[in-house]
């Protein structure tokens, strides 16, 4: 084999004879201990960091914080109608905790003042019905449904009409044209035309639509009634004597009508009964006149009591 040149053994060599040190590898260094390098933070958690501050500061913003003051106020007057005035107060208390701005608590403020003397009348009025709808369903059944007219129209007068004393008024006026056409059917069997007439109209007055088809059924019989009493005028009038005997009956009958009506309490009816009796039946009459008085008087005396928020009871304002 040809051996290596010299030139290249021959500068080694003077390398080393010169001084020099043989120049070493270098050594690979060994890991450091201690904690793992962390990974750098990505940009798409500092999009979401700034989404958060930006979403934040929206909310806490002054005009966000106004507007959110604003609508509580909005729903806390929107409960004032119903009358929730602890509620709308309690709001009240919260907003002025949570430093609101003034003008919302001071419109608040202003509009459950403006809430109170409509919710007080709301609490007499309840307390009154409370009190007096069971007098007026007890006068109903008890067949004086005239009085009990009478005392709800004055409570409607002083408190106002409600869908309760709307119903309630039903119910009355149905009684009292039941009432009515009993006493219908009464005139009726005592062929009196005059009496079952005046019943009828009053009846029909009330415009019950479930006493329609009675009314209708009455109207019938009386006009057989006013053909049956024609006939028989026509075929032989009664004597003088008779008719003043009728008449006289009937003047007895219309005045203990009105005496009745007048102890149950039903003025308005007595007076119809005292003035039929005093202009129709028997014109001038002076127990018709006096029992007419009478009841006008009990009649205006009762209402100053009911108006005055009294209790009439037996012709006694309590």
């Amino acid at each position: 084999m040809p051996e290596p040149p010299a030139q290249g053994i021959n500068s080694g060599k003077q390398a080393n004879a010169g001084g020099g040190k043989p120049s070493a590898a270098p050594r690979a260094e060994a890991p450091r201990s201690g904690a793992p390098l962390r990974k750098p933070i990505s940009k798409t958690t500092w999009a979401m960091v700034a989404l958060f501050l930006l979403a934040v500061w929206l909310l806490m913003r002054p005009e966000s914080v106004a507007k959110q003051a604003a609508h509580r106020v909005d729903e806390a007057i929107a409960m004032l109608p119903e009358c929730r005035l602890a509620d709308a107060r309690a709001e009240l208390a919260a907003l002025t905790e949570a430093k609101a701005p003034k003008a919302q608590t001071k419109r608040l403020q202003d509009a459950i003042a403006g809430a109170v003397p409509g919710c007080e009348k709301k609490v007499r009025r309840d307390k009154a019905w409370k009190e007096l709808a069971p007098i007026l369903e007890s006068a109903t059944r008890s067949g004086a449904a005239e009085r009990a007219a009478e005392r709800l129209s004055g409570f409607t007068r002083k408190w106002g009409e409600s869908p309760e004393t709307k119903e309630l008024a039903g119910r009355i006026d149905a009684k009292r044209a039941e009432n009515l056409l009993d006493e219908a059917d009464a005139c009726l069997r005592k062929n009196d035309r005059a009496c079952m007439e005046a019943r009828i109209k009053a009846a029909e007055k009330l415009k019950r639509p479930e006493a329609e088809e009675r009314i209708r059924q009455l109207k019938e019989r009386l006009s057989h009634l006013l053909e049956s009493t024609l006939l028989d005028q026509a075929s032989s009038p009664a004597p003088q004597s008779e008719a003043a005997s009728a008449t006289a009956r009937e003047v007895q009958r219309l005045q203990a009508d009105a005496v009745r009506e007048i102890a149950q309490g039903n003025y308005r009816a007595a007076i119809g009964r005292a003035s039929q009796c005093m202009t129709q039946t028997d014109p001038g009459n002076r127990e018709c006149q006096q029992l007419h008085e009478k009841a006008e008087r009990l009649e205006r005396e009762y209402q100053r009591c009911i108006m005055g928020g009294m209790t009439w009871s037996n012709g006694r304002c309590l």
